[in-house]
Parts: structure tokens; sequence; C-alpha cells
């Protein structure tokens, strides 16, 4: 029992590293990366998210809010993606065009809360 443990370890293992190799230098059909609540793009591992007003022909939302934060902790590329926002007040949809059938990845970072004045 322990050696086909051992085994299997080692095929999962492989898989992934597998995986991983053959995704280097992929570029996806489609990619839509925007900055929510951003008046300037941001750029992340030389991937470069749009603003909300360059991505607002994707968005169809009752009201535009959208806040930030100056963020003096963490300046790493990833963190100025969290320093801003589009806060929902009803119904949002966002409507992009596809041009190859098949799967898509959809990431949306988002965090539900109530903020109280003080």
């Amino acid at each position: 029992m322990k050696k086909e443990g051992s085994v299997l370890f080692l095929v999962l293992g492989l898989s992934i590293l597998s995986l991983s190799w053959s995704s280097d230098g992929y570029t996806p059909p489609d990619s839509y990366l925007i900055d929510c609540g951003s008046s300037a793009n941001a750029t992340v591992e030389g991937r470069v998210f749009v603003t909300d007003n360059q991505a607002s022909k994707f968005l169809s939302t009752p009201q535009d809010i959208l806040a930030s934060t100056s963020g003096s902790g963490d300046s790493s590329d990833v963190s100025q993606l969290y320093r801003t926002a589009r806060i929902y007040t009803g119904t949002t949809t966002y409507s992009f065009s596809i041009s190859q059938i098949g799967r898509h990845w959809i990431c949306e970072l988002r965090l539900s809360g109530q903020h109280e004045p003080g």
C-alpha cells in the first residue's frame, strides 16, 4: 500500500508539472482585464488592467460608484488591484464578446460587507 501511494503521488506531481509547463506562454483568445474603480491603468506581471471608464462598454449598472484608497501598505504590483473598487447597488451585468467557443476562465475579486461611517 505504501508503494502504491508513492507511485500515485509521483504521477500526480508529474501531471501538475506538465500542466504548468504546457501553459507557459499561453495567450487566451479573449482577455478582459479590468481594474474596477481605477482611474489609471494598472500593469501587473506584464498584463495591463484597464480603467473602469475604458471598460464601461461592457458594463450595465444602475449607478457608477467607485472607491479607492491611497494604500500605504504593500506596494507590489498585485496590491494595486486591491486599492480600488466598484460598488454595486443593484443588478449589474458585464457582457463580453467571445471569439472562440469553449471554456473560459472568469476571475472576479469581490469583498462584501458594510461600511459604517466613522
